[in-house]
C-alpha cells in the first residue's frame, strides 16, 4: 500500500466533486489541508520569534527542481506536500514549467488506496489519482501569488474538467492579484462541467471584492441547472453586499422560484438553492417588511439526516444550515423592533415548537432575536419562554444552570434566581468544568463574562469578581479584570491584572503553569480584543502582537485575509493615533509581494481608514508607491494616500510621479487620490492634462474628474 489519501472533495466553496465523491474521498482533504496549514503556521511562528528559515528560497527552488525531475511519479505528490513551498511566494516562479509538465504526464500512476473511519479501503481509479495530483500541483502554483496567475489562466483551457476546476480554485486563492484572469473565469462560467462553473463563481467573488466587475456575470449563473452552482452564486452575491444591489431583482426572482418549488414538494428540505437564495435575497433587501418574512423562513428551515447505522432517521442541522440560521438571526436582530411582526413565531421557535418549524428543541437563534427586539417581545417571552428556561436553573449540571442564567439575564437583568447562579459560580472554590458557553476553560470565566454584561444588580457580584483578581494570570483572571473594568473602571487593580494576563496570552513562557491557557475559546479571544480599548495607552506595548505577523492578526485571528471580518478591522481603526506607529512598522516591513497582500496590505488599509490622523504614515506609503516592483501594491499605496489626505507637500509630488507609472491602474488610483487634496493638488494639473487622451477609459475618467474638481479651485 503506497499511500492512503485520496482526492480532496469537500463542501468548502471553491472545491470540486459530487456528493458521492465527497463521501468517498474526504480523507485527502484532511491530509493535504492539515499539512498545508501546518507548514504555514510553522513558517509564521518561526518568523514571529525571529528564527531564520533553514533554506533560502533560491536554494529551496533549486532543490525542489532537481528532486521533481528525478523522482518517480508516485513520489511527486508527497514531495510537494512535505516541502516548504508556501514560503516561496513569487520566488517559486522557476518551478512553474516543471509543475505544468507534471500535469501532462501520461505514464500510468502507481496503485493507491483510500481509507475511511467507518468503511473499508479501496483502490483508487487512475482518474481519481490524476485529480489528486492536479489539485496538489495547482495549489502549489497558486501559492506563488501573482506569478501563478498566467499559468493558471492557461490551465483553465485544459481538456480535463477536474484540472480546470482546480485551476479556477487556485485563481480564487490568489485573490485580488489575479484580476487579469477575470475574463478567463467569466468564460469558465459557461463550462460544460458544473464543478468548473461553481469554482469560477467562487474565484470571481474572491478576486473582484474591490472592483465588482464580475457581479453581472455571477448574476447570470442564477439560472444554472446545477444546485451547487446556484447556491455559490447566491453566496457570492451576498458577499458583495450593497455593491450587488443591481442583482437584487434577479436574485429575488430566483428565491421566489425556489420558494414555489419548495412549497410544492419538488425540492428536498434543506435544498442548497432554496436556502442560499432566501438568505442572500433577505440580506440584500433593505426594507424590513420584505426581508423579515424571508429571514424567518431561513430560521424555520431544517434538513433531514440519518445517523449511523442508517436505519435511525433523525433531524439535525448541517454546518451550512447552522451558518445560514446564524446570519438570518443576526440580520433580524439588526432590524430591532422592525422585526416585531415575527415575535409570535420567534417565541414558538425559541420554545422548540415543531408546529412552528422547529426541531422539538429550543432555538438559540430565535431567542437571540427576541432579545434584540426588546420591549415588543418582552411580555410574550416572559409568559411563553421564561418558564421553560427557569426549569434549567435547578439542573444538577452546573453548566446547564449557567446557560439558563445567561439567557434569562439577557432579557431580565434583575432576575434574582439567575443572579444567584452567576454569583455562586464566581464564588466557587476550585476549578469548574468548561461550559461551552463561549469556549472558555472554566465556568468562572463564563460567569465573569455574564457579570460584565448584566451590570451590578447584586451586591455580592463585585466582591466575587475582585477575589478572582488574586493569584497567577489565567483566563479567569482576565475575564474578571474585564468585568471590573466595565462595571467599576475607577478600581485601578483591574488594569494591572489585565496587563499581566495579556503578557501571558502572548508569551506563555512568562508563567510557570501555562496549561490554563491551552485551548482558550471565543470568550477569551474577544476579551483580548476588547482589552486594547479598555486599557488605552496601557495597551501600547502589545500593539505589535495586535497587528500580528505575516497576516495572522492575533487576538481572535484579527483581520485574516481574504475573509476577514470587517468588524475586526474597525476595532483596529478605533484605536486611532495610538496604533499608527505600529501600523507604519507593518507597512515598512520588507516582505515578498504575496505576503504583502496578506499583511502590509491590511496595515495600510487600516491607516487609510484612520484618515488624517494617520499622517505620520505618509512617508512610508510614498516610499512604497515609488519603490515597489508590484503594480498592485503601488496601486493600493496610492489609494490609501488619498484616503489619508494629509501632508500634501510630500503626497502630491509622489502621486504626480505615479501618473507616469507603467500600469494604468496605478495612474488611475493616483488621479483619484489627488482629488482629496483640492487646490493643493494644482501642481499636478499639467501631468493630469497629458493623460486626458489616455487609451484607457479607466484612466481618462478619474483624470477628467480630478481636473474638473481641482481646476475650479
Amino acid at each position: 500500500m503506497k499511500r492512503t489519501h485520496t482526492n480532496s472533495m469537500t463542501l468548502v466553496p471553491g472545491q470540486v466533486g459530487t456528493r458521492s465523491q465527497r463521501t468517498q474521498m474526504g480523507i485527502a482533504s484532511l491530509r493535504v489541508g492539515v499539512i498545508f496549514w501546518g507548514l504555514m503556521i510553522v513558517g509564521h511562528a518561526s518568523f514571529a520569534i525571529g528564527q531564520e528559515q533553514p533554506q533560502s528560497p533560491t536554494d529551496l527552488v533549486r532543490e525542489l527542481s532537481d528532486q521533481l525531475r528525478t523522482c518517480s511519479r508516485d513520489e511527486r505528490d508527497d514531495l510537494l506536500v512535505k516541502s516548504d513551498y508556501p514560503s516561496l511566494g513569487p520566488d517559486g516562479k522557476p518551478l512553474i514549467p516543471i509543475l505544468l509538465g507534471m500535469l501532462e504526464d501520461k505514464t500510468p500512476p502507481a496503485k493507491q488506496y483510500s481509507f475511511g473511519f467507518s468503511r473499508p479501503s479501496r483502490e483508487l481509479t487512475a482518474q481519481e489519482i490524476r485529480d489528486q495530483e492536479a489539485e496538489t500541483i495547482l495549489t502549489v502554483i497558486a501559492s506563488f501569488g501573482r506569478e501563478g496567475v498566467e499559468p493558471l489562466g492557461r490551465t483553465l483551457k485544459s481538456d480535463d474538467a477536474a484540472t480546470r476546476a482546480y485551476a479556477a480554485n487556485g485563481l480564487g486563492k490568489i485573490g485580488a492579484a489575479a484580476e487579469d484572469a477575470m475574463p478567463h473565469l467569466m468564460h469558465a462560467l459557461k463550462d460544460d462541467d458544473a464543478r468548473v462553473r461553481r469554482n469560477a463563481v467562487w474565484a470571481l467573488q474572491q478576486i473582484g471584492r474591490q472592483t465588482q466587475r464580475s457581479i453581472p456575470a455571477i448574476t447570470d449563473t442564477l439560472d444554472d441547472d446545477d444546485p451547487e452552482v446556484v447556491a455559490q452564486a447566491c453566496e457570492s452575491l451576498r458577499q458583495f453586499g450593497s455593491a450587488a444591489q443591481a442583482a437584487l431583482p434577479q436574485l429575488v426572482a430566483t428565491a421566489n422560484r425556489y420558494e414555489r418549488l419548495y412549497r410544492a414538494g419538488k425540492l428536498p428540505k434543506g435544498d442548497q438553492r432554496y436556502m442560499a437564495s432566501q438568505l442572500s435575497a433577505a440580506l440584500l433587501e433593505t426594507e424590513p417588511a420584505l426581508a423579515v418574512p424571508r429571514l424567518i423562513r431561513v430560521l424555520r428551515s431544517q434538513e433531514s439526516y440519518r445517523t449511523y447505522p442508517s436505519d435511525r432517521p433523525v433531524s439535525a442541522e448541517s454546518p451550512r444550515n447552522r451558518e445560514a440560521r446564524g446570519l438570518a438571526a443576526e440580520r433580524l436582530a439588526s432590524f430591532g423592533q422592525d422585526s416585531a411582526t415575527a415575535v409570535p413565531l420567534l417565541v414558538e421557535l425559541a420554545r422548540g415548537s415543531e408546529s412552528a418549524g422547529g426541531f422539538g428543541r429550543p432555538s438559540g437563534h430565535a431567542f437571540n432575536v427576541l432579545v434584540a427586539i426588546g420591549k415588543p417581545a418582552r411580555e410574550l417571552t416572559r409568559l411563553r419562554v421564561l418558564p421553560l428556561i427557569e426549569n434549567d436553573l435547578d439542573s444538577e449540571r452546573v453548566w446547564k444552570r449557567l446557560h439558563a442564567a445567561d439567557k434569562i439575564l439577557r432579557v431580565f437583568p434583575k432576575h434574582q434566581r439567575a443572579l444567584d447562579v452567576v454569583v455562586a459560580a464566581l464564588e466557587h472554590e476550585g476549578p469548574l468544568p468548561a461550559s461551552g458557553l463561549g469556549g472558555a476553560i472554566d465556568l468562572r470565566a463564563d460567569a465573569a463574562a455574564i457579570a460584565a454584561r448584566v451590570g451590578q444588580h447584586d451586591r455580592r457580584m463585585m466582591p466575587a469578581l475582585r477575589k478572582l483578581l488574586k493569584g497567577p494570570p489565567t483566563p479567569i483572571k482576565l475575564q474578571a479584570a474585564r468585568a471590573i473594568g466595565i462595571l467599576d473602571p475607577a478600581d485601578t487593580r483591574w488594569r494591572a491584572a489585565m496587563v499581566e494576563c495579556l503578557k501571558v496570552f502572548y508569551d506563555r513562557r512568562l508563567v510557570s503553569d501555562s496549561s490554563s491557557w491551552d485551548n482558550v475559546g471565543d470568550v477569551t479571544y474577544s476579551t483580548v480584543v476588547e482589552a486594547y480599548k479598555l486599557l488605552g495607552n496601557d495597551a501600547q506595548p502589545f500593539y505589535a502582537h495586535y497587528v500580528g505577523v505575516l497576516g495572522r492578526f492575533t487576538g481572535g485571528d484579527l483581520m485574516r485575509a481574504p475573509t476577514r471580518d470587517p468588524r475586526n478591522m474597525q476595532r483596529v481603526v478605533e484605536l486611532g493615533t495610538a496604533i499608527v506607529p505600529t501600523l507604519i512598522e507593518a507597512v515598512e516591513e520588507n516582505l515578498p509581494a504575496d505576503r504583502w497582500y496578506d499583511y502590509n496590505y491590511l496595515a495600510s488599509e487600516a491607516l487609510g481608514l484612520i484618515g488624517k490622523d494617520a499622517a505620520p504614515a505618509v512617508p512610508a506609503l510614498c516610499k512604497v508607491l515609488k519603490e515597489s516592483k508590484d503594480p498592485g501594491i503601488r496601486q493600493h499605496a496610492a489609494i490609501e494616500l488619498g484616503r489619508i489626505g494629509a501632508n500634501s507637500e510630500l503626497t502630491v509630488p509622489a502621486l504626480t510621479s505615479a501618473l507616469d507609472d507603467g500600469w494604468a491602474k496605478v495612474r488611475a488610483a493616483a488621479a483619484k487620490a489627488l482629488l482629496s487634496f483640492g487646490a493643493e493638488a494644482k501642481p499636478a494639473l499639467k501631468k493630469l492634462r497629458e493623460l486626458e487622451g489616455s487609451e484607457f477609459a479607466s484612466v481618462r475618467q478619474p483624470v477628467k474628474a480630478t481636473i474638473a474638481a481641482i481646476g475650479d479651485q
